[in-house]
């Protein structure tokens, strides 16, 4: 599996070179990425693959000296679950209306 960085999103591309899923997210200013939403296809759910995808875009955000509100559910259980993401972290939560739309 290859990860890799579109507009907005990072994606998981299996060996034949299919969308097996992706993680969607936005800035909410130049200092911190809202991730929104996280989709694994069904026949690959229980792999790690959602795991590997949030600790791509914390490596991102901390390439890119950012903080990370996980708005996405599964991204938010993860931050959760280990003090690993601490650092990156905006706790500060926002509803659905204040996120910046996509042009």
């Amino acid at each position: 599996m290859q990860v890799f960085e579109k507009e907005n999103s990072l994606s998981a591309i299996n060996a034949e070179g299919k969308e097996i899923a992706e993680l969607t997210f936005t800035y909410l200013d130049e200092s911190i990425i809202i991730v929104e939403h996280l989709y694994v296809g069904i026949h690959y759910r229980g792999q790690g693959i959602a795991k590997t995808l949030v600790n791509k875009i914390v490596e991102k955000a901390k390439q890119e000296s950012k903080k990370i509100m996980p708005y996405c559910t599964f991204t938010r259980a993860e931050f959760r679950k280990s003090s690993a993401y601490q650092k990156v972290e905006f706790e500060q939560q926002i509803s659905e209306a204040e996120i910046p739309q996509k042009v």
